[in-house]
């Protein structure tokens, strides 16, 4: 936590686990890679089972596209927190995930799209709250999946998102919290 000086992470073997507040305020790590017989792997993120809360707030990463694995069972409040270089998160292999946590990608302003499994039931309180570059969500068609996905929307959960039109296909929204979708001025809704 807060390493100022800390701006290249090699990992020689693919982390599982990132706990909490791991590289919270390390503002200058720009660099994650994994290193597997001398070969560098810009996707580092594959692999993990668990990401901490503020696991990566603040860092400037380098990671513009994101992808996340089949293993992520859980990804903690504020993980990504104004990481202002990610474009596009793929959440789509995370078949074991079910929740992003509270305030998860707050302040990324610079994210567009988000891609999310056909298992997410919960996206809590700020997850993409001031993401104000964010157009739309990404979900499973319900004709190929068998089913529609049932969501439950925290507080103010897409606040600030001043781009976003919504979800790419169908999906039952259980519960919607207060503020939910404030400022998200190109929203449409349809039948």
């Amino acid at each position: 936590e807060n390493c100022t000086s800390l701006s290249t992470l090699v990992f020689r073997c693919t982390p599982k686990r990132i706990e909490k507040r791991a590289f919270k305020g390390c503002l200058l790590l720009e660099h994650f890679s994994v290193l597997l017989d001398d070969i560098s792997y810009d996707n580092w993120a594959i692999k993990l089972e668990y990401i901490g809360d503020y696991a990566f707030s603040g860092c400037i990463m380098d990671t513009h596209y994101l992808v996340l694995g089949p293993d992520l069972e859980f990804l903690g409040r504020s993980a990504f927190n104004s990481c202002f270089s990610i474009i596009e998160v793929n959440m789509q292999l995370c078949t074991k995930l079910d929740t992003i946590g509270e305030s998860a990608f707050y302040y990324c302003f610079s994210l567009q799209k988000i891609y999310l499994p056909s298992t997410i039931t919960t996206i809590e309180s700020k997850a993409f709250a001031d993401c104000s570059s964010l157009q739309q969500i990404y979900i499973p068609d319900p004709a190929v999946e068998g089913k529609t996905m049932n969501i439950s929307l925290g507080v103010s959960t897409f606040q600030g998102c001043e781009e976003f039109t919504g979800f790419t296909n169908r999906c039952n929204i259980t519960h919607i919290g207060d503020s939910c979708f404030d400022h998200a001025s190109a929203l449409a809704f349809y039948p």
